[in-house]
């Protein structure tokens, strides 16, 4: 082939003519994490939320599983009354223990500080206060999913900070260098996440969101967005070039067919991961709210409830774009900071002394907690599936926990922990009750890892010796949760 020498082609033609052809290139991004991302498997998203402080009023009174069929709202306790509108898609858990004693942080002398148990399911370990992690095997469960499988994520923060007391923050683990594992951090700016997830979306200039959305789909075809620089390139082909080229146009179609075409594990439905709400003006809108902000504004109390609408609706923005895994945190180990929502009359200003006090302050502050929960289940449930069938929320559990269970008396006892929405794997509309068994609790997030697919799993947490000395307690799934 003589493309390259002959005298109506010269390389510098060939760029111009291609520019819409080269984004044939970028677009084997979508076998990147924030292009078409890789599936945890169909109907597998997770969002975790993290609420610091535990809660009160939170656990209906019964005293073994009961299902959520034909409660009423008083059925629920103060704290986790907003629920009642989702009570048929909500498992409501009672009696899950952390392991060992409590404090706000993981810290020296073999401490489990609660933070380290939301979603890594361990601790006890020594190392200096707001070191990081010494090498262990410590990954929080959205690291492990995020490790395990090429998906897109978006993380959210709120009050996650403590001046000069950065160990209060570490909910989350990420893997080192060295086999082990190192603190992980949410970040309270809305700009620097929402630049991670949507700053990558982007496939190149001349391909808007709504056409790689369309591509992703399946609703369009590659080739539909750059056939008028097809025909100008395939125009000035001889016969055996342009036989050549249009081969070269054929294989990047398949491949786009490929990519976006990945088998279910339970038949063979395609898996679609952008909804129709993934616009380019969708992200545009929400990029130019953002911006149009400057500094730390975010820290200021008068603009906390900015702050976590503007969290909730990039979340389902990035679940409507693709995303499949979410971490949301709400505060941190030991929150001196208020609690603002739009909508809510809050009084809290100092979460770690309104939870020491048990206060009605308190109990309003984490019952709207819930109710931002609620609103991004509720958002998520008014998006239909990309793949056709039901909403975003039936293929998205959302998971919520916290680091304590009394944080008043630092107890580590029944942790209040809900998960709301999930695919058919997961059994809702029931409390589980358990028995209290210290370590349970891990068992809570070797079922979140079966949801997500990952049915390998059999013990989540640290594999230490005090670990294992409560293997029992600590392994398996609960049972419950399955249908």
């Amino acid at each position: 082939m003589n493309i390259l020498h002959s005298e109506k082609f010269h390389r510098r033609k060939i760029l111009e003519l291609m520019g819409s052809g080269i984004l044939l290139y970028p677009f084997m991004n979508m076998l990147r994490a924030t292009g078409a991302y890789g599936a945890l498997s169909p109907g597998r998203r997770v969002i975790l939320v993290f609420m610091g402080s535990g809660g009160i009023q939170f656990w209906p009174e019964v005293t073994q599983t009961t299902s959520h069929a034909g409660v009423s709202e008083e059925y629920f306790p103060e704290m986790a009354k907003p629920l009642f509108p989702l009570k048929d898609q909500v498992n409501l858990f009672k009696g899950l223990s952390f392991l060992g004693p409590l404090d706000h942080f993981e810290g020296a002398e073999r401490l489990f500080g609660g933070p380290s148990q939301a979603f890594a399911g361990g601790g006890g370990y020594q190392h200096s206060v707001g070191a990081q992690a010494s090498a262990r095997e410590l990954l929080s469960l959205d690291n492990f999913l995020l490790q395990n499988n090429n998906i897109g994520s978006f993380y959210a923060g709120y009050g996650t900070t403590v001046p000069n007391k950065s160990w209060y923050r570490n909910i989350l683990y990420k893997p080192d260098n060295k086999g082990g594992s190192i603190l992980d951090f949410v970040n309270d700016d809305p700009l620097a996440n929402f630049n991670k997830f949507f700053g990558n979306l982007n496939l190149s200039k001349g391909m808007q969101l709504q056409a790689a959305g369309d591509i992703a789909s399946g609703r369009k075809g590659l080739i539909d967005f750059v056939m008028d620089d097809y025909k100008k390139v395939a125009s000035k082909l001889g016969f055996e070039d342009r036989h050549i080229f249009d081969q070269y146009m054929s294989i990047l179609n398949e491949l786009s067919d490929e990519l976006n075409t990945q088998k279910s594990m339970e038949g063979n439905a395609s898996l679609q991961i952008r909804s129709a709400q993934c616009t380019q003006d969708a992200v545009d809108a929400l990029s130019g709210e953002i911006t149009s902000k400057s500094g730390s504004w975010y820290h200021l109390p008068e603009n906390l409830p900015l702050l976590a609408d503007l969290n909730r609706r990039m979340m389902v923005q990035a679940f409507s774009c693709g995303a499949q895994l979410g971490v949301m945190q709400f505060g941190c180990g030991q929150y001196e900071g208020p609690l603002r929502f739009t909508g809510e009359n809050l009084t809290v200003n100092d979460l770690h002394m309104a939870d020491h006090a048990q206060s009605p302050e308190f109990l309003a502050g984490q019952k709207a907690v819930i109710q931002q929960v609620v609103n991004l289940a509720l958002d998520l449930k008014n998006i239909s599936s990309p793949g056709g069938a039901g909403t975003l929320l039936d293929e998205t559990t959302i998971f919520v926990t916290s680091c304590f269970g009394n944080a008043s008396a630092h107890n580590a006892t029944n942790i209040p922990c809900v998960t709301i929405g999930g695919p058919p794997v997961l059994r809702k509309g029931q409390t589980i009750v358990l028995d209290g068994t210290p370590g349970n609790y891990n068992r809570l997030l070797t079922s979140l890892a079966h949801v997500a697919g990952h049915t390998e799993v059999n013990q989540y947490g640290i594999h230490n010796d005090f670990l294992q000395q409560h293997k029992d307690a600590t392994s398996g799934v609960i049972e419950e949760m399955f249908a």
